[in-house]
């Protein structure tokens, strides 16, 4: 009856919440007043999220499992899509870690399509002014070339 009650709410007001926060409203029947209380929550499907990342493909490169999950799924939410392989063509952003990415294969691929490699902050900073901001400096993925292995000659191995 209550969640009735709380659908019914929301389908005569137009809510805009702030980012990763769902807007919950509470009647109070002797006065007939009603109250916004915000509480986080980010993967609520009913939260009249802005969709900040339509049509926007992300490949995820990288990232700790749990980072993963809730890059995927913020992204999902703002309806943004993810996918597992990175078509170049297709994909505007790259994200990955922030600290200490090595460059791969598909990083430099990703750079030379223009690709947006950006970090989770990027995302995060995104959702926190509920639109798509600029990738600037501070979001950028800051990738590590690769350290060609040079082979020194080890005189203890060398036959005599």
């Amino acid at each position: 009856k209550t969640l009735t009650r709380m659908n019914s709410i929301f389908a005569t007001q137009t809510l805009s919440p702030p980012p990763l926060f769902m807007t919950t409203s509470t009647i109070n029947t002797t006065n007939t007043t009603n109250t916004t209380n915000t509480t986080p929550n980010a993967s609520d499907p009913n939260s009249a999220a802005v969709q900040i990342f339509a049509s926007k493909l992300f490949y995820l490169q990288g990232l700790a499992e749990s980072e993963d999950k809730e890059a995927s799924s913020a992204i999902k939410n703002r309806g943004g899509r993810v996918s597992k392989k990175l078509y170049l063509k297709e994909v505007h952003y790259m994200v990955v870690p922030e600290d200490d990415f090595e460059e791969t294969d598909q990083s430099k691929k990703a750079l030379k399509s223009n690709i947006h490699v950006v970090n989770p902050s990027w995302i995060e900073e995104c959702l926190k002014q509920n639109k798509l901001v600029d990738v600037t400096n501070e979001f950028k993925a800051v990738i590590n070339k690769k350290k060609k292995s040079k082979t020194t000659p080890n005189p203890a191995l060398d036959p005599v």
